[in-house]
């Protein structure tokens, strides 16, 4: 692994426990100012202000996704996450979906994340 491998796993390490745990001051030393989080649902959040406050919708919903099973592989500037996530459908079921973000990394912060969930009907 060389130096830039280590430099983004802990770019990512640093943005996992932020978003977490919804540390706006961490988020905006990971983050790019003109981030872009593109959600599995189509939704789209541009910049700090609009990402704190999704992070912060989405933890006060009771039917909020449980990730789990998280693992980052990185590639030059793209980061690729694996993981589970389980969410309440819209008929009340739960369900248990593969999901997959693609992170982009420009000047040592994440410009963008990319979202998306394996929908299984």
């Amino acid at each position: 692994m060389n130096d830039g491998d280590r430099s983004l796993e802990s770019l990512f390490d640093r943005f996992s426990k932020a978003f977490v745990r919804c540390d706006e001051d961490e988020l905006s030393e990971v983050l790019s100012e003109d981030f872009v989080w593109n959600m599995p649902t189509g939704e789209v959040h541009r910049g700090h202000a609009a990402v704190i406050g999704a992070i912060r919708a989405r933890q006060a919903s009771a039917d909020r996704p449980r990730f789990s099973d998280s693992r980052f592989e990185i590639h030059g500037d793209t980061a690729v996450q694996n993981y589970r996530v389980e969410v309440t459908a819209p008929n009340g079921q739960k369900k248990v979906l593969n999901g997959c973000d693609v992170y982009k990394v420009e000047n040592g912060r994440i410009v963008s994340k990319d979202a998306y969930w394996k929908q299984i009907v």
